[in-house]
């Protein structure tokens, strides 16, 4: 039933967007008694991040045949700079791109699983050198933030966002994790499918936070189910961020991810700061103020992320509201009114869908929605949903 996930989420209540305020420090200082982190609510600083991981090439984002190597070692260093730069100005929250580490594919290059093989090469695996030496990082700046990854658990792929932050015993950890509940396009055939119920904002110290991948903020059910949620800060991670138009549709791909995201906050509980972080253009808003922006990808360099400053004590309640966009009164309106001759059943591009490394390094990957060509070299490997007692998950045909 569509109702029933939805039991706690009555969405929320008037709203005051948080001010900017002069870069300065506040009056009051506070410490969090769990874990000693420390923040100013009158100056609260952060950053979202802009400069791209290392091998990245701007390029037509629908140019997907054209294979970049990636160096998740290279990027992890860079980004441990990033956070101590951005540490030593006073930031306390850094929001990362999507799949920042170790950075954007493509889907259907000649070399095609070839490519993909050395893609998996450079992903993290929760808990391993690589992600311990980026939480160093976290711990030492003593901040909290949103990691895009690319994560490989129980030997697939997936589109991942961690909220990240200082732990008890003066460490820095996941705080919550939420995988993309359903690549978008052709990034369907790289990574397997995430969870709904893994759209949670979190109560942090400072405010509550909430973040989707990229297309998650035009899906009907990631958007209503974080929608529904009352945030202070939303984490909106999408991939390449460049300002030059893309030669195949004449389209400039930032300025497609501002839309997507400035309109999900529009409606969004709690009436969130937006943090916009893209590979080359980043930005801060507050509704229709523009807080902080750069979509000059030629200074990524010496501008690796664009930041702000918060007075907290003006953030918006985030108590449910039940006279909200997005309420229970809501998804019943709906589900009363929909038309009678609509199919009451899941179509497969609607269910989940998982796949192996060990498949998608051995053929081209075909889910539901998409098509697929084969090569004389690569042939199509199809993976539908077969719904299961617990789940939906692959099998190939």
């Amino acid at each position: 039933m569509l109702l029933a996930p939805f039991g706690t989420l009555l969405a929320a209540a008037v709203t005051v967007y948080a001010t900017a305020v002069p870069a300065m420090r506040g009056t009051r200082m506070k410490q969090d008694v769990d874990t000693g982190f420390e923040w100013d609510p009158e100056a609260f600083k952060i950053a979202a991040v802009r400069e791209p991981p290392v091998g990245f090439v701007y390029h037509d984002l629908w140019d997907t045949t054209t294979w970049y190597n990636y160096d998740l070692n290279a990027t992890i260093a860079q980004s441990v700079k990033i956070i101590g730069r951005a540490a030593a100005e006073g930031v306390k929250f850094i929001a990362f791109p999507e799949i920042y580490f170790p950075g954007y594919p493509a889907f259907r290059t000649a070399n095609g699983p070839e490519d993909f093989a050395q893609y998996v090469s450079q992903t993290m695996e929760p808990g391993d050198a690589q992600w311990q030496t980026l939480m160093k990082a976290f711990a030492d700046a003593k901040m909290y933030g949103v990691v895009g990854w690319a994560q490989r658990a129980n030997n697939s792929l997936f589109m991942t966002q961690s909220l990240v932050g200082p732990m008890a015993d003066g460490s820095a950890g996941t705080i919550w994790k939420h995988e993309k509940f359903r690549p978008s396009g052709e990034e369907r055939t790289l990574f397997s499918d995430g969870l709904l119920n893994t759209i949670r904002a979190q109560k942090l110290p400072f405010g509550v936070v909430s973040m989707l991948n990229c297309w998650e903020h035009v899906y009907p059910e990631s958007r209503f189910i974080s929608g529904a949620q009352p945030a202070n800060i939303h984490v909106a991670s999408f991939p390449i961020g460049s300002s030059v138009a893309n030669a195949t549709v004449n389209v400039n791909p930032y300025t497609g991810w501002h839309a997507d995201a400035k309109a999900y906050a529009e409606t969004a509980a709690g009436s969130p700061i937006l943090m916009l972080p893209t590979y080359g253009a980043s930005g801060i808003f507050s509704g229709s103020t523009t807080l902080n922006e750069s979509t000059n990808t030629l200074t990524t360099g010496s501008q690796p992320y664009v930041t702000t400053v918060l007075n907290t004590t003006t953030f918006s309640d985030t108590s449910y509201s039940v006279n909200a966009y997005n309420s229970w009164g809501a998804v019943e309106n709906i589900m009363q009114n929909l038309p009678s001759d609509m199919p009451q059943r899941k179509g497969p591009f609607l269910q989940r869908v998982i796949f192996t490394i060990d498949q998608l390094t051995k053929a081209y990957i075909w889910t539901p929605g998409l098509t697929c060509t084969p090569t004389s070299k690569w042939p199509c490997l199809k993976v539908w949903p077969q719904h299961q007692e617990s789940d939906f998950t692959a099998s190939s045909t």
